[in-house]
């Protein structure tokens, strides 16, 4: 099936052991299912669920507070890269936060497809923490901070 054909639903997603098994399926130290329910519960978190065609692919789960939004994590499954789900998640998060002005996220300096992704939608790197991730193998990488400007011209 082309990609064209294929169709991407966004739904809200509150269910915290869904939301870490997917989260096990996409990073190399998942988050617990206890640990999405406590964010679930904090005031202005939410999670939009992706399906594509008919099957779970990813969601997003963002945090507002004021005019501002974080994107504490994002992720899109292995075989549903690629296909749109990654965009349509974060343009429908957006669209759907009153008041935004800027979009923040921390990415790690090792994970080129995602820096690219968030290149393309127009975000910029405003800083860099060191040593913030760490990997299994005891290594650690840095994270870029990332902003979004969700007025500008380079909205896409």
């Amino acid at each position: 099936m082309n990609a064209a054909a294929r169709q991407i639903a966004i739904a809200p997603l509150q269910d915290a052991a869904a939301l870490a098994a997917l989260h096990a399926l996409c990073f190399e130290r998942p988050w617990s299912a206890e640990s999405f329910e406590t964010l679930l519960t904090l005031p202005g978190v939410r999670a939009l669920g992706g399906v594509l065609d008919d099957r779970p692919a990813g969601f997003i789960l963002l945090r507002q507070a004021a005019d501002e939004a974080e994107i504490l994590t994002i992720c899109v499954l292995k075989d549903a890269r690629r296909q749109g789900v990654a965009r349509t998640l974060f343009q429908t998060a957006i669209s759907d936060l009153p008041d935004i002005q800027t979009v923040f996220i921390e990415v790690d300096v090792n994970n080129t497809e995602a820096l690219r992704f968030y290149e393309d939608l127009g975000f910029q790197i405003t800083g860099q923490r060191k040593g913030y991730y760490q990997h299994d193998d005891g290594t650690k990488s840095d994270a870029l901070a990332m902003g979004y400007a969700v007025n500008s011209s380079t909205q896409r």
